[in-house]
């Protein structure tokens, strides 16, 4: 039986420059996991310092000269269906009546937490 999952997201850009050699980006990610029962919120942060123009150094001596400095986190969700217990049929029956019980292949784990990477450049 395939599972079924879902991921709904808002994201938010936030850009702005400075003389036209300072550059701030700043985003913002809310994501709500089916699978977890949760949304969670994941920052990222950039700029750029373009120094050659904000020195205003000779073209002859280097045409464009920058910096640049970042921090990120993303994140991903799990596989459905791994935070309860649930019920089963079994396909064999007993006396021609079918029986159920729990399904234990898997026991839930209430503190489940999506997988966080940060990353710096």
């Amino acid at each position: 039986m395939p599972y079924k999952k879902n991921l709904n997201s808002v994201y938010a850009l936030l850009s702005v420059g400075y003389k036209g050699y300072l550059y701030l980006d700043a985003t913002v990610r809310n994501d709500a996991y089916s699978t977890l029962n949760k949304d969670y919120v994941y920052p990222s942060l950039s700029s750029s310092f373009v120094f050659s123009d904000a020195f205003k150094l000779s073209k002859k001596v280097l045409t464009m000269g920058k910096l640049r400095a970042a921090i990120s986190e993303v994140a991903s969700d799990t596989d459905p269906y791994l935070l309860d217990l649930y019920y089963s049929v079994n396909p064999l029956s007993f006396n021609g009546m079918s029986y159920g019980g729990l399904n234990t292949a898997r026991m839930p784990n209430a503190n489940l937490l999506p997988t966080r990477t940060r990353s710096w450049k």
